[in-house]
């Protein structure tokens, strides 16, 4: 596999160094122009990380919940010398960098105009909120490359209904829950393409999607055990905690929405104009 995309004769190569080289360049700008976050969640996330590596520090149960983005800090910082800004920003450096690759896989299940790919590739990673947000202190560019990447899963599956394309989409989506909420709308599409796909009886479809669902459940049920037992904090908490947000603080009003929907599109907005 690896030297289908990277190999000297993969008819890919040409395409993904010019994305990785504007990867480079766009982080190199937006760390060099725009300032680092360090918000209420950032240091949530970096006390979780310093408590993962064995700190006396505060706990953060909800962060403990979906634990995977502060123990990546925590084995990244000790490459820079425990600093786990510095880890925090490099992991979301590592998945900027796969989630272009894992962008340009998605975008060529839909052309083979790899020219083509390459450009929607760049487009979507050099659209403001992943550069302002992704490249940040934030926890949304891990659980970006994991719904990309359980977006090409569900995809492979439709067209081709194995179980290595089922294990893709399944083990982003569970790796995803323990990351951010955002892979719940990454597990309903791909129960959607379990339920509809065409080569397998109704049984065996809910079979499958009964095995999805189980061992998520699973998955995220003993993570929640262990933060209640240790913390007596469960989801309910966290919902009650996240729905405890001052009205004052909300981004839920016209210009908010307007500015999100002109900086996810950025560069898109001039197909549409030229329809």
């Amino acid at each position: 596999m690896m030297k289908y995309w990277f190999g000297a004769d993969s008819p890919h190569i040409r395409f993904l160094c010019v994305i990785f080289l504007v990867a480079a360049l766009n982080i190199f700008l937006r760390l060099n122009f725009l300032p680092l976050t360090i918000s209420q969640d950032s240091e949530s996330y970096i006390g979780t990380a310093q408590l993962l590596s064995g700190e006396e520090v505060r706990a953060y149960p909800g962060r403990l919940l979906k634990p995977l983005l502060p123990l990546g800090i925590a084995l990244l910082a000790p490459f820079f010398d425990g600093d786990m800004v510095a880890g925090f920003l490099a992991l979301n450096i590592l998945c900027y960098f796969l989630l272009a690759l894992t962008m340009y896989a998605l975008l060529t299940l839909f052309s083979a105009d790899r020219f083509l790919v390459m450009l929607g590739t760049l487009m979507f990673i050099s659209a403001y909120p992943v550069l302002e947000y992704g490249l940040n202190l934030y926890s949304e560019m891990g659980s970006w490359l994991l719904f990309v990447l359980a977006i090409f899963g569900s995809v492979r599956y439709y067209r081709v209904a194995s179980w290595r394309n089922f294990s893709i989409a399944f083990a982003a989506i569970a790796l995803g829950l323990l990351w951010k909420e955002y892979s719940v709308i990454a597990g309903i599409f791909f129960g959607l393409v379990l339920l509809f796909e065409s080569t397998h009886t109704w049984r065996e479809k809910f079979l499958r999607i009964a095995l999805f669902v189980v061992s998520s459940a699973i998955l995220v049920g003993i993570v929640a055990w262990v933060v209640y037992a240790g913390y007596h904090y469960t989801y309910v908490d966290w919902l009650r905690d996240a729905a405890s947000v001052d009205p004052a603080q909300s981004q839920y009003t016209f210009y908010f929405i307007a500015k999100s929907l002109a900086g996810v599109f950025l560069l898109g907005w001039g197909l549409v104009f030229f329809g």
